[in-house]
């Protein structure tokens, strides 16, 4: 009850810390005087039948805002099209993170010097918002007008206030090419949308009034969150009364992928998977999970190596799920499963795993790519990059050759922020595995004896997803810090 109390008070705090500083003016004092035909010129030249990343800025929210992505079609028809992702609090299922996925349409115009949409998403975000942290205007089905302005490294949205609401990120453009050449075709866009100049008078009074406006919704606000606290901490300290003193507090748990390198029970994940778990348990689903003993970490390699914890004791259901390897007991491994070629550079390759646990389906999913390069971050040789899509929960899975040899595991995907803020465009499908030679060396010193695979023969994509089937399993970490 008090982790849940302190919890609270840091999202009030960071709430109410964030409504108060994060709106800055953006008005310059020097407005430069635009007419308001050529203002909307420009516009209707920046938006008219472009593909656009809306990225969201000015978040109350915990998380990374720029997680929060809007990809939006700005078409020749004045309608848009949409399809987003957000990262944020969940509010439907209590105080957690979640990470929601859908589309919207509607229409754009541009008006008054402004950029002016109007338009739905589906599913609506506005039941996951919690104490206003739901990243800004662009999420709540607006139909609003920004001024738009261009910086040093691109353009971005701003509301009647001066505050950035979202930054642009090129897609494409069916007059540009480039980023690049968009931005230098375009002129600045500093001129007010009245098309007369601001004295500092001007903006000083629009400042004083906005404070003051600002800080009566941050009264409304807070009085509206001390009301909620009360009820929350009063149906809290009644549910605490019905439990036992010394009843644990649920365990926040996380899934991944694994696979099986023997028939004894042998599974292979990522070590950053099991890191922190109070204990792990696999499975073929969510439904169906046993208890897993950690035999082996390499955090180098980023490779663990668990183990069903007793045969003797298991389920029928475990038991099932072992005799997917075959009739003998023996390791697995050791008749052939990596194969001894390292990857080539464009060969395709399928990944297997659990993206997201059970939230879309309680299924094994399985993605095909190819080999994008033959080495890692920081031109790692133990590593190996490829396009197939990678998302949260793919790590530990296993990457399949198309004869069905393995000859990776998957580890990772790029940060999509810290690259977005050193080369100013967001990246896609860039994701990283292990290669099987590092994988054999661990299962070597981990005493597994391994032995090179020896398939040959092209399979179709139908029949290597059995076999992932048989061997990809749902790997979860209880206790997750």
């Amino acid at each position: 009850m008090k982790k849940t109390i302190g919890l609270i008070i840091v999202i009030v705090g960071a709430f109410l810390f964030s409504e108060f500083s994060g709106r800055a003016y953006g008005a310059d004092k020097k407005t430069q005087q635009t007419s308001l035909s050529s203002l909307d010129d420009t516009l209707l030249d920046l938006f008219s039948g472009a593909k656009y990343e809306l990225i969201a800025l000015g978040t109350v929210s915990l998380n990374n805002p720029a997680d929060s992505i809007l990809k939006t079609d700005f078409n020749l028809d004045g309608s848009l099209t949409m399809k987003y992702l957000y990262n944020g609090w969940n509010r439907v299922e209590g105080i957690s993170m979640t990470k929601i996925t859908g589309e919207g349409s509607g229409k754009w115009e541009v008006r008054n010097g402004k950029l002016c949409m109007d338009y739905r998403l589906t599913p609506d975000l506005d039941k996951y918002d919690y104490y206003g942290t739901l990243p800004n205007r662009i999420f709540r089905n607006p139909s609003y007008c920004w001024k738009i302005k261009k910086g040093r490294v691109g353009f971005a949205a701003y509301d009647e206030s001066g505050h950035r609401d979202w930054r642009v990120f090129f897609v494409s453009h069916p007059k540009y090419s480039s980023k690049q050449e968009l931005y230098a075709a375009i002129p600045n866009l500093k001129g007010s949308p009245a098309g007369q100049s601001e004295t500092s008078a001007d903006i000083a009074g629009k400042r004083k009034a906005a404070e003051e406006a600002l800080k009566v919704e941050i009264a409304k606000k807070k009085k509206a969150a001390e009301a909620e606290i009360a009820e929350m901490l009063a149906k809290a300290k009644a549910e605490a009364q019905s439990i036992a003193s010394d009843q644990p507090e649920p365990l926040n748990s996380v899934s991944a992928s694994g696979f099986f390198v023997s028939k004894l029970g042998h599974v292979v994940t990522n070590a950053h998977v099991i890191k922190g778990c109070s204990h792990v348990t696999i499975g073929d689903s969510a439904n169906k999970q046993t208890l897993a003993i950690v035999l082996q970490t390499d955090t180098r390699n980023d490779l663990a190596l668990l183990k069903v914890a007793s045969m003797k004791m298991a389920s029928i259901e475990t038991k099932s799920l072992v005799r997917k390897l075959g009739v003998r007991i023996v390791p697995m491994a050791s008749n052939g499963l990596l194969r001894s070629e390292d990857v080539k550079l464009g060969e395709t390759v399928l990944t297997a795993g659990y993206p997201f646990g059970d939230f879309f389906s309680n299924t094994i999913k399985v993605t095909r790519g190819i080999v994008s390069s033959v080495r890692g971050v920081g031109d790692d040789s133990g590593q190996f990059q490829l396009d197939a899509a990678v998302q949260e929960g793919s790590s530990g899975g296993p990457i399949y050759d198309v004869k069905g040899n393995i000859v990776g595991v998957v580890v990772a995907q790029l940060d999509k922020l810290k690259m977005a803020e050193a080369i100013g465009s967001l990246p896609e499908n860039v994701n990283f595995g292990i290669k099987a030679s590092t994988v054999r060396q661990f299962l070597s010193s981990s005493g597994i004896p391994t032995k090179w695979s020896q398939k040959e023969k092209a399979m179709p994509t139908q029949q290597l997803a059995k076999i992932a089937q048989s061997q990809a399993l749902m790997v979860t970490c209880h206790g997750a810090n």
